[in-house]
């Protein structure tokens, strides 16, 4: 994890970090990929992967969570959801009949993939 993030705890489950608002541009997250069948890897960005939660940042620092939350163990009934946070950036198509999804990085790339 980049070595200016400061872990925060803002009482809630959320996996938050302090950051000065004079590093907000430099800010780079780990990379998430989410590994999809059909060999389809769709990898994360830091806009897709952090957010910033304006209630909890201040004047001497913006705090960043992951935009990612623990749905619990499995066999439990809990299910994760790939949210519209971890979809901005992304054509996506639903083929209904044919049982498929398809990502597209938008706006260039419209190789789409199964993900039966």
């Amino acid at each position: 994890m980049d070595p200016m993030l400061v872990m925060v705890s803002i009482g809630n489950e959320m996996t938050c970090y302090a950051v000065p608002p004079s590093q907000k541009g430099l800010l780079v997250a780990p990379r998430i990929t989410f590994h999809f069948a059909n060999m389809l890897d769709l990898h994360q960005s830091t806009d897709q992967t952090l957010y910033i939660d304006q209630d909890a940042s201040d004047a001497t620092h913006d705090v960043y969570c992951l935009a990612y939350t623990n749905a619990g163990p499995l066999g439990t009934g809990q299910v994760n959801i790939f949210g519209n946070h971890q979809k901005q950036g992304f054509h996506i198509e639903v083929d209904i009949a044919g049982s498929r999804l398809g990502f597209a990085n938008y706006p260039t790339n419209c190789d789409y993939a199964n993900i039966s």
